[in-house]
């Protein structure tokens, strides 16, 4: 060594390394001072982090769990094992005592069936059933489809004047609502329309006349969850009633209908709130004949400086859409001579206007997403008009779905319908072939970004917003709830702390206590998504 220190340019080649490593450290700072840059560092003296209590969503927020080489596949028989135990542990809590439930857990990514119990035994699915009616849907439609409203006119257009009638054809379309019916009214004073000498025939004819799904009558008459279904529809078929203590005339509050429209003669019998009284207001139906419209009589009491508002069902869709379109176009300054009458688009009927809704794969988000019966029911509809001809039926929107499941291995006979939407006690299914549909989808890449993103979220959105936020499972869990008197039910998509992804289904009737089977659901998505087959545990992901 001293010999080698002898050569001048070995000690000076020494020298400037050991200049450049002192300088090194200098600019990098203390070692344990993270990834900082250099200039941080060399301005700001190095304090030791204090040790803050991290929340239960800021510590769980993104687990990342590298699998390490040192796991065999006896290690990982050992976790499943125990994966096992812990979900039956669960189940047999009691809180599904005296009930009747399926359940099937399995990976996407390996085919292991993580649990099961009674995962062939056929039961009410509720509103899962939309998981079944937007696969068809996107299937067969493609999520690029549209549906469309269209406007005819017959006679003659000249100078501004249509002679004869204007026709308004509804194609199905769930999400038509009152804003774009005004965007077509726009259209037609925009191609130079100013007078209409007719009538507007409202065209329902691509459905049949049937408004309600299989058993939905057994429900209450008014409530909202069974809104009429129609070909020609407009905003769920529902309207808005608002009534506020700006009264004119001191004695009955304001009532306004959204959107305004002759449709609905209001008859209002409201009175402002005296101390002590609790504001209320009620809807009470007076006319059964709904060809023209529809007279309701309002009771109830405003609070002063305040407002109530209340939506009702409508009775007859294509003449109440009709009518707002009649409204809208007097508004835009387009008069029409005649009056709103239910028809048929004529042979010699020429296209005016046409009108697209937002993709299908929007409209079976907003379905799936907020569980929305009225949404279900009309593609249903439409799968049937569209793939075995108008008019759409149940019946044949109901074929087309059982056509969809022999393609995907599930055979016709094992299950059964009633309704794209989950009300009619006919839907009879198994776990195991609700966790089949969701690996068909799983896998099919032409389809899936959009069925997975048309799922709640945990914790996030829809009808799982307030499931679990704050958890572990925030965002890492995509589900279709299912409820009805009795009846509980989950199934979707999980993903494990090591981002396995696994398709699960939890059918539970004849519940004495629903809110008790949520919590095993819970505690169940709460494991799957703690585990690990590298046996890895929860607080190890802390840190």
């Amino acid at each position: 060594m001293f010999m080698l220190l002898k050569n001048k340019k070995i000690r000076f080649g020494l020298i400037i390394f050991l200049l450049f490593e002192t300088l090194t450290n200098l600019l990098a700072g203390p070692k344990n001072i993270g990834i900082v840059s250099n200039a941080f560092a060399t301005k700001k003296k190095y304090s030791p982090p204090k040790k803050a209590k991290i929340s239960r969503k800021s510590d769980l927020a993104f687990p990342v769990i590298v699998k390490e080489d040192k796991s065999d596949e006896g290690s990982e028989q050992n976790s499943v094992k125990n994966l096992r135990k812990e979900i039956e542990r669960v189940v047999n809590a009691g809180a599904l005592r005296n009930s009747q439930y399926g359940i099937k857990i399995k990976s996407l990514k390996t085919g292991d069936v993580f649990y099961e119990k009674n995962p062939d035994l056929s039961l009410l699915p509720a509103s899962t059933v939309k998981l079944i009616t937007s696969a068809a849907a996107l299937a067969y439609l493609k999520p690029e489809y549209t549906f469309k409203t269209i406007v005819y006119y017959d006679g003659t257009m000249k100078g501004g004047k249509i002679s004869g009638n204007i026709y308004l054809k509804g194609f199905g379309d769930p999400s038509l609502v009152p804003e774009e019916l005004w965007v077509i009214a726009n259209d037609l004073f925009l191609k130079g329309v100013r007078e209409v000498s007719g009538n507007i025939i409202a065209d329902d004819s691509f459905f049949d006349a049937k408004r309600m799904g299989d058993g939905w009558e057994e429900y209450p008459k008014e409530s909202l969850y069974t809104a009429l279904v129609g070909a020609l529809s407009l905003g769920y078929n529902t309207v808005r009633i608002v009534a506020s203590s700006s009264s004119q005339n001191g004695v009955h509050p304001a009532v306004a209908v959204d959107p305004p429209t002759d449709y609905i003669d209001v008859e209002n019998r409201m009175s402002l709130r005296r101390s002590g009284e609790k504001a209320s207001l009620a809807v009470r139906r007076v006319n059964d004949d709904y060809d023209e419209n529809e007279k309701i009589i309002l009771q109830g009491r405003v609070s002063n400086h305040g407002q109530i508002e209340t939506y009702k069902k409508i009775e007859n869709p294509p003449v109440y859409t009709a009518t707002v379109f009649k409204d809208f176009l007097d508004r835009r300054g387009i008069s029409v001579k005649g009056k709103v009458m239910e028809g048929l688009v004529t042979g010699n009927a020429r296209i005016l206007s046409i009108h697209n809704s937002k993709s299908l794969s929007n409209v079976v988000r907003d379905m799936n997403k907020f569980s929305n019966n009225f949404i279900a029911e009309q593609i249903l509809k439409t799968l049937g008009a569209e793939i075995k001809g108008a008019p759409g039926t149940k019946e044949k929107g109901i074929e087309v779905e059982e056509e969809f499941l022999g393609k995907i291995g599930i055979e016709k006979g094992s299950y059964s319908l009633g309704d794209g939407a989950g009300l009619s006690k006919k839907n009879k299914i198994t776990s195991s072939q609700m966790v089949r549909l969701l690996e068909y989808m799983y896998n099919n890449f032409e389809l899936w970004p959009e069925y997975v993103s048309s799922l709640p979220t945990f914790g996030i959105d829809g009808s799982l917003k307030k499931r679990l936020n704050g958890f572990f499972s925030e965002r890492r869990t995509r589900a279709k709830t299912g409820t009805l008197n009795g009846v509980t039910c989950l199934s979707g998509y999980v993903v494990t702390a090591d981002n396995e992804p696994l398709a699960f289904s939890f059918f539970a009737n004849r519940c004495s206590d629903p809110w008790a089977v949520k919590s095993v659901q819970n505690s169940i998505i709460l494991t799957l998504n703690k585990f690990s087959r590298n046996g890895i545990s929860l607080e190890e992901t802390k840190n």
